[in-house]
């Protein structure tokens, strides 16, 4: 324990035994520390003074800085000095006994500079000789650099952007560069930055060597000063700097390095001549306790394909070697690998990890699980499903069951066309009764839904659809059963009407001109839509569409369904030829004229909680839709589960209610009798009616 640790450990104690508590820390949960600092400035004039102040968090006990210039510091909180103009980038390193963080921040120090990010820099090498010296200057100017003019102070100048230059007589030479860049011209002067000299004037080298890159610790490295060939170049001074927060000034120091890590060591050296600078290999030392392997995987099961997370906490840390075998065959070395299972099956993972302690291994004993996925269920809805040609339609995947992946959908048009998008639109050129299929596949298997005569699309021309029935409603003779005669009225302008397709609307279907229907009334609100589809010999391509209502109530005196104003004189005049008298009569006296269908309403609805309450999933289940002509209601119709039905659409199915109880939902309606009138019924709540 500290000295530092061990003062507040016994003020603690005083306080406490002090008012007779006893106070307990909760443990706090093993983490390595996550690096991170800040400083009192960025930029300013040289030399420059910065305070560095670490913000790393999880309690790290050792830190290691690297300014950029070659200057290191193991203090928490270091003051670091940059001597010369620069942009520098500054590094921390932090450990604790649960692992070690670092973080680099490029370029933060503009030492000489405004902090705009844009200034003249450049390098040179070398930057001392005898005459003629050849110089190679390179450009490291911020800020997008377009133009470069160099003055060498002898009498030369260059508009290249790293230019090489030969320094004839000796003498000391400043060298200014001018460039021009996103924010503005900007200069850079080094003065006397370039020494000629006569003779042996040469700052001595500074190269090194070491007999050891890595090892246990402690690990001790002799370091060996190369001594340059001329006397006169010989060092006068050495500053040994081994990257651990020790120095030497000897010439050939031998150093011990105490705890795990990686060090660069530097080197500078001095004489009358000048002085020079370089560093090293880095030097990898070892943790001298054998390896104890660790892991954690983020996830024990799943479906295939399984990506699953490996993350190394094997200790000590300096580990430099992991070998995983994920047990199906797989293999890694990296540190952390991310491995993705694609068979099913149960897997053991094993990891290995060595140093020059020793080996050691793991192998997840709970295993990891891998099922087969789900197969896709296809679903999708259309909108519009009925119109005239050309009719665009946005077609909308809500498959469920497990994800498609990008490709995983086809979809077959009913006309020859394709597609491969999830949410496709397509537009239907030609009139026609068009059968529409989803094929939804992954990994696991296929789900396919067949929607067949989804689309009606009609030309507009050629035939018209029409029928009337003679009757609507119930009679009070009548007990459960509701016997309705069709009788077709369609025409065309292109010939003769060739099919004939009703729906009445209970699941029966007829291909019959003027087919009779039985509707069941067992229940006397039952109300059933009747649509007539015709096509006409012109290659049977004109397709017309028509529909009405037949209801389980008790009529009054008018209770017949007209045929449409639409229909030719000349066709009535066959019709009426072919009927009885009677039936003429008994048609002349009941039928009424029930409006064309007119696009539908669309709006908002509401339910509200009861008691209000916020945060409850409530859902529109059904719609009741009670039509009427100049007579007053005529017909009515509950449409449930109508949000994924095809004359209405309901989203959300289900809201959740806002902090005054109440959800809203948005409604469209395909067609609905102008004078109509919806009321909406919820999941046991009020339902409020907005559409008359």
């Amino acid at each position: 324990m500290s000295k530092n640790r061990f003062i507040c450990a016994m003020l603690i104690a005083v306080a406490v035994f002090g008012i007779n508590v006893i106070l307990r820390a909760p443990a706090a949960e093993a983490a390595a520390p996550v690096a991170d600092f800040s400083q009192d400035k960025t930029f300013g004039t040289f030399p420059l003074t910065v305070q560095f102040t670490d913000t790393s968090t999880n309690a790290p006990n050792s830190w290691r800085w690297r300014f950029g210039d070659g200057d290191s510091s193991t203090d928490q909180n270091p003051s670091h000095t940059y001597e010369f103009e620069g942009l520098y980038t500054v590094e921390l390193t932090v450990g604790n006994g649960d692992g070690q963080d670092t973080i680099t921040k490029v370029d933060l120090i503009d030492a000489g500079g405004d902090g705009s990010g844009c200034r003249a820099e450049f390098d040179f090498d070398p930057n001392s000789g005898p005459a003629p010296l050849t110089v190679q200057f390179t450009d490291k100017s911020t800020g997008n650099p377009l133009t470069w003019f160099w003055d060498f102070n002898d009498g030369n100048i260059s508009t290249k952007q790293n230019p090489e230059h030969t320094f004839q007589k000796p003498g000391n030479y400043t060298v200014t560069l001018d460039v021009s860049t996103d924010c503005g011209a900007k200069s850079e002067t080094k003065v006397d930055a370039i020494v000629v000299q006569e003779g042996s004037d040469v700052p001595p080298p500074a190269a090194f060597t070491a007999d050891k890159q890595g090892g246990l610790a402690p690990l001790q490295v002799q370091f060996n000063y190369i001594r340059p060939e001329e006397t006169a170049q010989m060092p006068a001074s050495f500053l040994w700097r081994f990257d651990d927060g020790t120095d030497s000034r000897q010439e050939n120091p031998l150093h011990v390095y105490l705890t795990e890590g990686d060090y660069v060591p530097t080197l500078k050296v001095s004489n009358s001549n000048g002085n020079n600078f370089s560093s090293g290999d880095a030097i990898e030392v070892d943790s001298s306790s054998p390896p104890q392997a660790q892991f954690k995987v983020d996830r024990l099961a799943g479906f295939r394909p399984l990506p699953v997370q490996f993350t190394d906490q094997s200790r000590p840390l300096g580990i430099r070697e992991w070998a995983w075998e994920f047990g199906d065959g797989g293999f890694s070395r990296q540190k952390n690998p991310l491995y993705t299972y694609n068979i099913k099956g149960f897997y053991a993972p094993k990891l290995t990890v060595s140093t020059e302690a020793g080996v050691s291994s793991k192998v997840e004993t709970l295993g990891i699980t891998v099922d087969d996925g789900l197969t896709p269920n296809a679903a999708f809805d259309a909108e519009p499903q009925e119109g005239f040609a050309p009719l665009k339609v946005a077609f909308t995947d809500i498959s469920t069951g497990a994800s498609i992946p990008e490709g995983g959908y086809s979809w077959e048009f009913g006309d020859g066309e394709t597609s491969g998008e999830a949410n496709p639109e397509h537009v239907y050129k030609q009139d026609g009764i068009y059968t529409v299929k989803l094929t939804v596949s992954n990994i696991d298997g296929t789900g396919e839904l067949v929607k067949e005569n989804l689309i009606v699309v009609n030309s507009g021309k050629g035939a018209t659809s029409g029928f009337s029935a003679d009757r609507k409603t119930r009679s009070d003779d009548d007990v459960r059963l509701l016997k309705v005669k069709f009788k077709d009225r369609s025409s065309s302008t292109n010939g003769e009407i060739v099919k004939w397709k009703w729906n009445f609307g209970d699941g029966v279907k007829s291909e019959e001109r003027n087919p009779e229907h039985e509707f069941d009334c067992s229940n006397e609100k039952s109300i059933f839509g009747v649509s007539l589809m015709v096509v006409d010999e012109e290659d049977e391509l004109n397709v017309a569409f028509k529909s009405a209502f037949i209801s389980c109530e008790v009529a009054g005196e008018r209770n017949t369904v007209e045929p449409d104003e639409t229909e030719t004189e000349e066709e009535t005049e066959t019709e009426e030829e072919t009927e009885t008298e009677e039936e003429t009569e008994t048609e002349e006296e009941t039928e009424t004229e029930i409006e064309t269908p007119t696009p539908g309403p669309a709006g908002e609805v509401t339910l509200k909680a009861t008691p209000p309450t916020a945060g409850k999933s409530l859902t529109l289940q059904d719609a009741f839709v009670t039509l009427k002509d100049a007579n007053g209601p005529i017909a009515g119709e509950v449409i449930s589960a109508f949000a994924s039905g095809k004359r209405a659409k309901v989203k959300p199915e289900t809201a959740v209610t806002d902090k005054n109880g109440v959800a809203k939902f948005e409604f469209k309606f395909g067609f609905l009798t102008k004078g109509g009138k919806i009321t909406f019924i919820g999941n046991g709540e009020e339902a409020v009616i907005t559409q008359q």
